[in-house]
């Protein structure tokens, strides 16, 4: 087997430069190539080539820097990364202490950098009297404009993978990624063979189902629980013991489970449980699975140590550091274990009681087990409620997750395997269905694909994973819809205009109606013939500071250029059937959503953002104009807006709308809400910041109730990942249970949505629209 290259991508200044010399150093002393570009290329080697095999690497490290993202030739080869397949589990991102990239204003001045590097070489052109043969600057020209169309959504991607800046030379983390990471790939390397020798073992009339566990790994699992405990403070516990002989019948069934080692401790001492994990840990390979699954007391010791600690058959809460297993030790030992795949469960119990010390803080356990990118996939009960609430049934948790392997249910896209991902929505959705509190997770990042079972009636074989064919049940997100807890997020390809050829033109980074307006615009201006049809953001721009002017009356050319034959589609129609009344989110500027509802005699409000005004006070401000009076918009503050979410549909138009009026002095006049320009967004975005013109606080509250499911949206819809990237940093969007509908999305659009902890349903949007309209008996 051919020895892995580690490529490194890095500039040559600075701290970056300090720590590449380090790792270089590092990892060739522990017998690992590494590829760098100044000892690599050699004399007359072709740097653009170099970088070319960069960006196809398996096992690249990015140092990045601030000097980093203004680098043509560091852009370059995290251009070519991002293009291939596998994007995510190829980097190994490691960031250089003070980098800038985690606030938007950081990512405004990297855009604003690109964009005046843009703008001076073409002015260079401008200025050269002779334009042939300049093929090089042209290159280096249309380099920098896909830097500026990219740069925004590959720092986004990447300030949402968790990367501590190093201290000192410690590369042991990486270093054990890396090899993570090779070990699974060698594995896999070795899979069609045996799978091949699977398939010729099994007659036509033997065919079944073929799901594989983990490669060539083991699969292991720790169950620990006791129901009675020596100190007599705490009141013996009704469940634990039960739990631990359910899991075994679970996960030793081979045709579910089929885990090679189960260690029981049931009824012991906390060093007797420290002895076994420690003892287990120690014996994993990179290519095992490991369970440990922590059933009875969790308690927090508030005075003293402010630690989490789990408690054994004689531990005191008088004295939980000399006879309790501190969390943070349980960490210790995944993290010194070779494997891979990790995975704690804490099913925390009280005996029906609710002790001084109950955990409240969402991110304590978090913290304490240290959840790295590398680190356990963790499941808890731990941190529900506040102190003085009632507990959840003992065992909610527990009943729920081996109802999921069991029946099966919790296979969710039904290819006859379990993934920890999977099988954590399932235990959620039906906790959250009864009412009882949310169990939480912390997910590094790269854990949620791991098996943990089969589906009842597939068979086993030791080869790797085979893919299977997607297929989607309807039911839950259906009957999300029934009772009005979804809120559509409807992006801009769910309009589509009435010329199919539009459509068939249209690229994956531009919509069709996107596509046709911007071309409209180019045509004015006397681009096209130049072949200068840039994205709607740019043209937009260009059109209104070059051809139209002034703010107002670009609006109304707008307006004339908008397609007018856009048509409603399934989703109009699909929503206008719904009996609940709903937040709907749409970054769309027609009225389409407001004909149909019409047409069905359904109340709504329509709800904005004013662009522009000649009154820079209501910039920003929100504008809500209802089905009864249409021509009488009010407009107020963001956290000042009341509507009766039990009686009025609400639509939500983040980037503006058409047809929106105020009552005037002179009459009816139409407001201004459209985002459509790079300065519009710009403004847009800066706006966000503000409390009383921000995302209303009425809908903030609905967001952390809801389930999100995103329709018609491409990566080319900044201002749509801007705007989430916000939701989830203020947590003002429900962490769980959101999705996207995107059929055959790319790999970078898959890692992001993954880093987002959206899933996405492979299917083409109306079709996924029809299939719901046929679940919920709906006529479209």
């Amino acid at each position: 087997m051919d020895t892995p290259e580690i490529f490194i991508s890095y500039t040559w200044q600075g701290e970056s430069l300090k720590i590449t010399e380090a790792l270089d150093t590092f990892l060739q002393a522990r017998g690992i190539t590494v590829v760098r570009d100044n000892r690599d290329i050699g004399y007359k080697g072709l740097i653009k080539e170099y970088m070319q095999r960069l960006g196809q690497g398996k096992y690249v490290v990015v140092v990045l820097s601030d000097q980093y993202f203004t680098s043509k030739d560091c852009m370059f080869e995290l251009l070519q990364l991002s293009r291939q397949e596998g994007f995510y589990d190829r980097i190994f991102p490691i960031t250089v202490e003070g980098i800038s990239i985690y606030e938007a204003e950081d990512l405004l001045r990297y855009a604003r950098y690109w964009d005046e590097k843009i703008a001076h070489l073409q002015q260079e052109i401008k200025n050269t009297a002779n334009i042939t043969n300049l093929q090089g600057i042209t290159d280096d020209l249309n380099l920098y404009v896909e830097i500026r169309q990219n740069i925004a959504k590959l720092i986004d991607f990447l300030r949402n993978i968790n990367t501590h800046p190093l201290k000192g030379s410690n590369f042991d983390p990486l270093l054990k990624a890396i090899q993570s990471k090779i070990a699974q790939d060698q594995a896999l390397s070795a899979a069609p063979e045996e799978v091949s020798r699977a398939t010729e073992a099994t007659t036509p009339a033997q065919s079944k189902t073929v799901v594989v566990m983990s490669g060539e790994g083991r699969r292991w699992a720790c169950l620990i629980g006791a129901n009675e405990y020596d100190e007599a403070t705490l009141p013996s516990l009704a469940y634990p013991e039960a739990n631990v002989d359910a899991f075994i019948r679970v996960l030793e069934d081979q045709q579910l489970g089929d885990f090679d080692q189960v260690v029981v401790l049931k009824g012991k001492t906390h060093t007797e449980i420290i002895r076994e994990i420690k003892s287990l840990t120690g014996q994993l390979t990179l290519a095992d699975l490991l369970l440990v699954y922590f059933t009875g007391y969790v308690l927090l010791d508030k005075e003293e140590t402010g630690k989490l600690y789990l408690l054994g058959a004689s531990s005191d809460p008088a004295d939980l550091p000399g006879s309790a297993i501190e969390l943070g030790r349980i960490k210790t030992f995944l993290d010194k274990s070779e494997a891979v795949q990790k995975m704690l469960i804490l099913d925390c119990q009280y005996g029906g009681q609710t002790p001084p010390y109950h955990l409240t803080d969402p991110d304590l356990v978090q913290t304490q087990l240290g959840c790295a990118r590398q680190g356990a996939y963790l499941i808890s009960n731990a941190v529900q409620g506040a102190a003085g609430s009632a507990e959840p049934s003992a065992s909610s948790l527990t009943q729920y997750l081996l109802e999921g392997l069991t029946t099966g249910k919790a296979d969710l896209d039904q290819n006859g395997k379990v993934t920890v991902d999977e099988w954590y929505t399932y235990a959620q959705r039906q906790m959250v269905d009864r009412s009882l509190p949310e169990p939480l997770k912390w997910d590094p990042g790269t854990a949620g694909n791991w098996v943990v079972a089969r589906t009842p009636g597939t068979s086993a074989q030791t080869a790797a994973m085979l893919p299977a064919s997607l297929k989607r049940n309807y039911k839950y997100i259906s009957d999300m819809f029934r009772d009005g807890s979804v809120i559509p997020f409807l992006g801009s390809e769910m309009v589509l205009p009435a010329d199919p050829a539009a459509v068939a033109e249209a690229s994956v980074n531009e919509p069709p109606l996107e596509r046709e307006l911007a071309q409209k615009m180019a045509e004015q201006a006397e681009l096209l013939q130049t072949g200068q049809c840039h994205p709607l953001t740019v043209m937009s721009q260009y059109y209104q500071m070059q051809v139209v002017g002034a703010r107002p009356l670009f609006y109304k050319q707008l307006k004339k250029l908008y397609p007018q034959h856009v048509r409603p589609g399934a989703i109009h129609r699909f929503l206008a059937q719904q009996d609940q009344p709903m937040v709907v989110i749409t970054a769309s500027y027609d009225t389409l959503l407001e004909q149909v509802f019409r047409e069905h005699g359904k109340p709504y409000a329509v709800v904005t953002h004013i662009a522009y005004a000649e009154d820079e006070g209501n910039l920003g401000k929100v504008a809500v104009s209802y089905s009864d009076r249409p021509d009488n918009a009010e407009i107020g503050l963001s956290d000042e807006l009341s509507i009766d979410l039990e009686k009025w549909w609400v639509f939500y138009k983040i980037q503006g709308t058409f047809d929106l009026f105020v009552k005037g002095l002179a009459g009816k006049e139409e407001l201004d809400s459209i985002v459509i320009s790079e300065e519009d967004y710009v403004a847009w975005l800066s706006r966000l910041s503000d409390q009383h013109r921000t995302i209303p606080t009425l809908f903030q509250r609905v967001f952390q109730q809801r389930l999100f499911l995103f329709l018609g949206y491409r990566m080319c819809d900044w201002n749509f990942r801007t705007l989430v990237h916000i939701l989830r940093k203020d947590e003002k969007i429900r962490k769980v249970n959101a999705y996207a509908v995107r059929q055959n999305a790319t790999d970078f659009e898959r890692s992001y949505w993954k880093s987002k902890n959206v899933q996405i349903l492979d299917f083409e949007t109306s079709e996924f629209i029809q299939g719901l309209a046929e679940e919920m008996n709906i006529q479209l």
